[in-house]
């Protein structure tokens, strides 16, 4: 039996996706959640196998919750249903080693799939993100479109506050996003990582876009 929970702040799709699987004979839903810390909440309190997550929550940050979650719950399989398919996310949650994306567009059949395949060790990306997906997979330094957009205005000197400010992010998604650069172009201080990006043509190549 797989043990799924379920997580998405719309209670009708979250009711609808939780009927449709549960469907499967083989799946169990053992949980809901509709925020951030509801889901902090139950992995901190149950035993599952997959969780079926929406980025758009309450409470939740994506950028920092997810690859956190993946660190302190290894066994739990994170499928990521969302109906972002842009690059600079897609990228990010590959690069954190999610066990699947799935686009909210796919048939409730495809859910169950997924759930399937990432169950059993296997990742699920829905077909039209995979290029991508697997692009961030590899072992060549990319760098996301949110973190060239940060980086580009980090090279113009602004602080960590102005970024957030101009992004419309918060500062720790900044700060976020400073330390995946450091560690992507192998320096350690942000000075470095706009004199290394400037020589590998990188901020050029952005502001040219």
């Amino acid at each position: 039996m797989i043990r799924v929970v379920v997580a998405d702040d719309h209670p009708a799709p979250r009711a609808g996706i939780v009927q449709a699987i549960s469907r499967d004979p083989n799946i169990q839903v053992v949980g809901e959640a509709s925020t951030g810390p509801e889901v902090w909440d139950i992995l901190t309190k149950g035993r599952f196998d997959v969780l079926l997550l929406d980025l758009n929550m309450p409470g939740f940050d994506p950028d920092i919750e997810v690859p956190t979650m993946r660190k302190r719950y290894p066994d739990v399989r994170i499928l990521v249903v969302t109906a972002d398919d842009t690059e600079e996310s897609v990228s990010s949650l590959a690069e954190a080693k999610v066990a699947g994306y799935l686009l909210k567009e796919e048939d409730m059949d495809r859910y169950i799939e997924a759930i399937h395949d990432v169950a059993q060790g296997h990742l699920f990306f829905s077909k039209r993100i995979l290029p991508v997906a697997m692009n961030g997979g590899t072992a060549v330094p990319i760098l996301t479109r949110r973190e060239m957009q940060v980086l580009k205005r980090l090279a113009e000197g602004d602080t960590s506050e102005q970024v957030a400010k101009a992004l419309k992010i918060r500062k720790r998604t900044v700060d976020f996003h400073a330390a995946n650069i450091l560690r992507k172009l192998n320096v350690d201080s942000r000075a470095a990582a706009t004199a290394k990006a400037t020589e590998m043509g990188l901020i050029t190549a952005w502001r040219a876009r």
